[in-house]
């Protein structure tokens, strides 16, 4: 689940990084939704099932979130070559 979440927090922010005009923005949104699930193999209800499963209590879904935001950072170092700061060691 933790990839497929790094997937979605990609695509969002693809999404939102790229449409600037609110007027576009859902159908683009949806299309890439429709995409993002069938490269999935999931539906949007299996989807969401599964983030409410993680956040089901603080400690959970602190430790989901902070391993899907590493995964993130590694995957964007991999593509981009650029390390964030912010999390490198000092």
């Amino acid at each position: 689940m933790i990839d497929i979440m790094v997937d979605a927090w990609f695509m969002e922010s693809v999404i939102h990084n790229t449409i600037k005009e609110y007027e576009r923005l859902e159908p683009v949104s949806v299309s890439m939704y429709k995409d993002f699930f069938e490269e999935h193999d999931i539906t949007k209800e299996q989807f969401e099932q599964s983030i409410k499963y993680y956040m089901r209590d603080d400690e959970t879904s602190q430790e989901f979130v902070q391993e899907c935001s590493q995964r993130f950072e590694e995957r964007k170092e991999e593509l981009t070559g650029v390390a964030d700061p912010v999390l490198q060691p000092q």
